[in-house]
């Protein structure tokens, strides 16, 4: 029987939170195994549940973990620590290590302080976002109800980069105009190290947001649809 995701542990938290007060090679390397063994590890197998799980839900989800690696790509960066202090995990059908991609990716990261979970729409060029605003327009009363039930309780918040000019959006409902202004968009809920995350009950709670989620990201991705048929 394969190994099964029983929660991060008490050192999760002690290696991150190391990393983060000695921030070289030589810490990390000193550290790798315990890294390993409480970081990297728990969270391979968490993703690999939550996609297992997401494709109970769908056959036909095709998204595959990619996990972060613990080296921070500094070349062009003003920081140059070169470990990174956070692990996550994305659900997204490209390869690629950056942030911006242009399909919807659920993601859940572990930082020395909180862990957080939820839905990103990232597009790298303009046309994505031009888009969703035309899906919202086409459909604003249901556009309105996804968010909102994403929203609901406080389960999730949205989040996102704006424009700096208003989008123009006449002739659409206020609740339904208000994500014309977003330059990007993420439904994001944030959780405490404490003893729910050292426990499968994780998994549990991370499977039912991504499911709760799941009409949204079939309303991102009927978006990102629509501009690669534009393409061909």
């Amino acid at each position: 029987m394969s190994e099964k995701f029983t929660g991060f542990t008490p050192e999760t938290t002690e290696i991150l939170m190391g990393i983060r007060m000695n921030n070289t090679k030589e810490w990390y390397q000193a550290h790798k195994d315990d890294y390993a063994a409480h970081v990297r590890k728990p969270m391979i197998l968490l993703a690999d549940e939550c996609c297992e799980f997401m494709r109970g839900l769908d056959a036909g989800f095709t998204p595959k973990p990619k996990i972060s690696r613990p080296y921070r790509d500094t070349r062009f960066a003003a920081n140059k620590d070169p470990i990174k202090t956070c692990i996550w995990f994305f659900l997204r059908n490209d390869a690629s290590p950056g942030i911006q991609h242009d399909e919807p990716t659920y993601f859940f990261e572990v930082s020395p302080d909180w862990w957080r979970m939820g839905l990103g729409y990232w597009p790298m060029k303009a046309a994505q976002m031009n888009a969703f605003r035309a899906h919202v327009a086409a459909e604003p009363a249901h556009a309105a109800h996804l968010f909102a039930e994403a929203q609901k309780e406080g389960r999730f918040t949205l989040e996102g980069d704006m424009y700096k000019k208003p989008v123009k959006s006449e002739g659409i409902p206020a609740d339904a105009a208000l994500l014309f202004a977003y330059k990007n968009l993420t439904l994001i809920r944030y959780g405490q190290h404490d003893k729910g995350m050292c426990s499968s009950a994780l998994r549990e709670d991370v499977c039912e947001g991504f499911r709760s989620l799941y009409p949204l990201y079939k309303f991102f991705l009927s978006v990102s649809s629509v501009c690669i048929d534009t393409k061909k």
